[in-house]
């Protein structure tokens, strides 16, 4: 596999780092500064294959991170806010559509997750009268 070769281009890192960074500038805008902690944790591999990149802005950090070793599903977004939390598991259902063959085009409920995928939030709410509560 490409991605297990020692060349240009190839480990963890170079696989998924422009869709996850590209995801986190369309939302957040480019960063001040970028961190990164790069490793190799297997024993037997010869490319990156952890890593966790911390991108910098005014009040806020974004840490993208990615490895081999993980055999639990783990949460693909975790958002903490002044206000609130989101969590979010589960894959891209659009990915795994398109290599089914599905076709995108005339279809308006393409890429749709079922409820049961949707992500949970928690947050806080300030009513004029009567101060803060919890909402879920």
């Amino acid at each position: 596999m490409w991605r297990e070769e020692e060349q240009p281009g190839s480990g963890i890192l170079y696989d998924l780092r422009s869709h996850l960074i590209d995801q986190a500038i369309a939302l957040f805008g480019l960063p001040q500064a970028i961190t990164a902690d790069l490793r190799i944790q297997r024993t037997d591999a010869s490319v990156i294959d952890n890593f966790k990149l911390v991108l910098h802005y005014n009040q806020l950090i974004v840490t993208l991170k990615a490895g081999m070793l993980v055999r639990v599903e783990l949460p693909r977004f975790i958002l903490y806010g002044t206000n609130g939390s989101f969590i979010k598991y589960g894959m891209d259902v659009q990915g795994e559509a398109l290599k089914a063959g599905q076709k995108t085009i005339g279809r308006n409920e393409w890429g749709e997750e079922l409820p049961v995928n949707w992500g949970k939030n928690k947050y806080r709410i300030q009513r004029p009268s009567s101060g803060w509560y919890n909402r879920k």
